[in-house]
């Protein structure tokens, strides 16, 4: 959906969504997630109930569910993650088989119902903090470039453009907490009577 405002949903014809993929998200590798957020920017949402489920096959016969039956809903949710005030929004929060990880989650109808007019503008998920490993999801490019000298930091010698090189100040900084740590020690060493005060 990036680079799209919003995925509008048409009423007619009828489309049925008991048992679809209204929504389907395909993760790289399974992920665990604590909640769902699928923010509107239309009073309408879904005709009837929906759910998350979660799938390792997406083959149609491994759906478990998620979350109960949800509402539409008009209350401002929060996200876990990050803090967002979420408006208009439906909240799946993940309170069934919440132990597996999942590669394909979906948003489906519960009950026989149709699709309604409407405009879905964001997704947000809260994923599992216990078991997110971010480095499964590395960015495609790295786009910082702290000091606005054109060159990424990944690849900046100097990142933070203060004149002194990122080696340097990182050296800098362990030979600060390696002295920390030997005058810590020292420090002990005196207090046990190992080392006469100086």
């Amino acid at each position: 959906m990036s680079g799209t405002t919003a995925v509008a949903f048409s009423a007619s014809p009828s489309q049925a969504i008991q048992n679809a993929n209204v929504y389907l998200f395909n993760f790289i590798v399974p992920v665990k997630l604590d909640a769902l957020y699928l923010q509107f920017n239309t009073a309408t949402q879904f005709a009837g109930t929906t759910k998350i489920q979660g799938s390792n096959t997406n083959n149609g016969s491994d759906w478990v569910d998620l979350s109960a039956a949800i509402a539409a809903g008009s209350t401002t949710n929060v996200t876990a993650n990050g803090a967002v005030s979420v408006t208009t929004p439906i909240k799946y929060p993940v309170t069934l088989n919440t132990t597996t990880a999942y590669k394909y989650i979906r948003i489906t109808g519960v009950a026989a119902s149709n699709i309604v007019a409407a405009n879905a503008s964001e997704v947000y998920l809260d994923f599992n903090n216990s078991s997110y490993v971010a480095s499964s999801y590395p960015k495609s490019t790295c786009s910082n470039d702290t000091d606005g000298d054109g060159v990424m930091n990944q690849m900046d010698l100097d990142s933070d453009g203060d004149g002194c090189p990122d080696a340097v100040e990182s050296e800098f900084q362990l030979m600060l907490e390696h002295r920390l740590q030997c005058q810590q020690v020292e420090v002990l060493f005196i207090q046990e009577g190992l080392l006469p005060e100086q």
